[in-house]
Parts: C-alpha cells; sequence; structure tokens
C-alpha cells in the first residue's frame, strides 16, 4: 500500500512481461473472446508509441519475442486458431 517510484524502463519491461508476453495473460485474453483479442493487439500499438516517443526503450528483441509469442505461438495456445475467429482483422 505504499507509494514507491520506479524508472521507465522498469515500468515498461514491468507490463511487456507481466501481461503482453506472459502466457496466464494471454490464456485469460483468449476466454474474453473478440474483446481479449483486442487487448492483445493493442500492445504493437503501444509498443509503436513508446518507441516514437522514447526510441531507446523498446529494443529489437521486444518486437522478436512478440512475434515469437503471437505468430509463431511460442506457447502452443493456438493463436492463429483463436485470432481467425475471435478477431480475423
Amino acid at each position: 500500500g505504499e507509494a514507491r517510484i520506479e524508472t521507465l524502463s522498469r515500468f515498461y519491461a514491468r507490463e511487456r512481461d507481466s501481461r503482453y508476453l506472459n502466457p496466464e495473460w494471454i490464456k485469460g485474453m483468449k476466454a474474453s473472446g473478440y474483446n481479449g483479442a483486442r487487448y492483445m493487439a493493442d500492445l504493437t500499438d503501444s509498443m509503436l508509441l513508446w518507441e516514437a516517443t522514447k526510441p531507446d526503450l523498446v529494443r529489437d528483441r521486444d518486437w522478436e519475442a512478440v512475434r515469437d509469442v503471437y505468430l509463431r505461438d511460442r506457447y502452443d495456445l493456438g493463436l492463429d486458431r483463436f485470432f481467425a475467429e475471435a478477431n480475423p482483422a
């Protein structure tokens, strides 16, 4: 319950790893159907905005991790089928 201050890079890494690249979070979003797919799609928009605002924050390895998790389905969650059904756009 105490306030704390953290750096932007720490906030970004925590948000990226605990949410968007976390298989448990992804499973929860899948359970939400199209709305979960929408939240997952927000990741790339957010990363592009951070990269435009603070270019040294988002690194190539971050984009590679997104590719591995969402396109190559690193956790074998059936994301291709999920996106095709829940949000083909």
